[in-house]
């Protein structure tokens, strides 16, 4: 509005729905893990089994890892459903990607450090630790955030690339602005 540098806004508006954040990377091919949003608790359940095996349920919006939880049977996805809904509206149920966890961080289009991620157990993800840098040679990372960034129109300022290696390379779990 001033005319002064800064990111663009509709790409900080569309990183910060999850949602619209996947769907916009999985049109760009960026690899994220298979979704399914649901604005009702049974449809949490269907959700879960047509994805299979576990899945996560996050919320659509923020960015506190507190609500994303790791539910092991359709049953599990749907309570924990139930319980966002009132307060969220809309929660995905998610493809649980496992793998090691890692941070890509950035300022603009240049990576700054690799960053090894360690979670607490399952249920949830509550990061408790990192390693800076990461002891890693896997150069997919910085390109798969790179092409992150890209579809998301975050070409200003720092990011932090949220990914998990799989034996199939680098899947997007997570874009922070």
């Amino acid at each position: 509005m001033l005319g002064l540098p800064g990111p663009d806004p509709s790409a900080i508006k569309l990183t910060s729905d999850t949602l619209t954040q996947r769907q916009a990377l999985s049109r760009a091919g960026v690899p994220v893990p298979r979704f399914v949003p649901v604005n009702a608790a049974d449809q949490a359940g269907k959700a879960a089994l047509r994805i299979g095996g576990p899945v996560v349920v996050k919320p659509t919006s923020g960015s506190d890892p507190v609500d994303v939880r790791l539910c092991d049977t359709p049953a599990e996805a749907t309570e924990r459903a139930a319980s966002l809904l009132p307060v969220r509206g809309t929660v995905l149920i998610e493809e649980y990607v496992s793998g090691p966890g890692f941070s890509v961080e950035s300022i603009g289009d240049v990576v700054v450090a690799t960053v090894a991620d360690h979670l607490g157990p399952p249920p949830d993800f509550v990061p408790i630790g990192h390693d800076c840098p990461a002891a890693t040679e896997d150069e997919t990372l910085a390109g798969v955030s790179r092409r992150a960034r890209a579809a998301l129109g975050l070409d200003w300022g720092p990011t932090r690339i949220r990914l998990r290696l799989t034996p199939g390379g680098p899947v997007v779990t997570e874009v922070g602005t």
